[in-house]
């Protein structure tokens, strides 16, 4: 026999106490419950994918009547006359209503542990286990995206960012397009502005570093010899890597900002992969190929290679501090 099940739609970015309290209020009442996540594109405010929550909310309700699924992202929730159910309001008591999943998620990037008290349980020891990180912030870190534009550096990057704030890490993200607005605006795309613009942005991420933070870099930054020297300054073992790969026809075809487009036209000079070159780094600690990797797989081989060199590095300092051989 079918079941007749109470819908509830939203974002749960992340699911948090208010949501599990209304939920409850038709479970208690013996009803069945679908949730339905929207599948918003992954961004600040958005950051974790379709399928992480789903998983998460899953875990949360592994032995109660309910059932999760995707659905495309909405505009709105329409009704008309005589539909055959109920649309109910539930409000929580003040200290419930009064958690934001924003809130959360400011709590988490700013490494404060309280945001662990507004989710349930599981839900918290899954966002840990998501991240899986160790704690970074005792050196300081670098995490370099490099690529062509349109190849999922920003998007990794907001990603990514959260992952990094579970166990406490101070993170930001320094945005190519962003940096470029704010700090390098008087620069222009020759080569020399380039290797300019990567030097600032070196600069800032290696503060960022200096302060026990973690920089996240999302920027082009299109020449190995500009890599080498962002390497240099921040320090090899405090720089990762990440080479996010994606073919030129899969950019055309995906080209988010029109701009392949334009500089296939002959509208925009000195563009990256098309009329000015990219040299691909020689040796990055990561390569994702974002044409045949989801923004999950992605984040979780970047999340494994980056914990197995912070791992190698902590083992070769202890070894070295014990006056040890490192290499033996």
């Amino acid at each position: 026999m079918s079941k007749n099940y109470a819908l509830f739609v939203g974002r749960w970015q992340p699911f948090h106490n208010g949501h599990d309290y209304i939920i409850r209020q038709k479970l208690n009442e013996g009803v069945p419950v679908l949730i339905a996540v929207r599948d918003t594109p992954i961004s600040d405010s958005d950051p974790y994918s379709a399928q992480e929550r789903v998983d998460m909310i899953s875990e949360h309700y592994k032995n109660d009547d309910v059932k999760v699924i995707v659905i495309p992202d909405i505009e709105s929730v329409n009704i008309g006359r005589k539909v055959g159910y109920k649309v109910n309001r539930y409000d929580a008591p003040r200290d419930i209503e009064g958690i934001s999943a924003s809130d959360i998620r400011k709590m988490m990037d700013e490494g404060n542990e309280q945001w662990k008290n507004k989710v349930p349980k599981v839900i918290a020891d899954f966002l840990i286990s998501k991240g899986n990180l160790e704690q970074t912030s005792e050196n300081g870190l670098v995490v370099w995206f490099t690529g062509l534009s349109g190849a999922g550096k920003s998007t990794l990057a907001n990603a990514l960012r959260p992952r990094l704030s579970l166990k406490g890490n101070k993170v930001k993200i320094l945005d190519g397009d962003e940096v470029r607005h704010n700090l390098t605006l008087d620069l222009g795309f020759s080569k020399a502005d380039r290797s300019e613009n990567i030097k600032r942005i070196s600069y800032v991420a290696k503060c960022i570093a200096d302060c026990e933070g973690t920089a996240i870099v999302a920027a082009i930054s299109p020449y190995e010899e500009d890599r080498a020297r962002a390497k240099e300054l921040i320090g090899g073992n405090r720089m990762f890597m990440v080479y996010v790969q994606c073919d030129i026809k899969t950019l055309i075809e995906r080209d988010v900002k029109g701009l392949y487009k334009r500089a296939l036209a002959g509208e925009i000079e000195n563009f990256t992969g098309i009329s000015d070159p990219y040299e691909a780094p020689l040796n990055p600690e990561c390569i994702v190929d974002t044409a045949n990797m989801s923004v999950d797989k992605s984040i979780s081989l970047i999340l494994k290679t980056l914990n197995k060199k912070l791992s190698s590095i902590k083992a070769r300092e202890y070894m070295l501090c014990k006056g040890q051989n490192a290499y033996s």
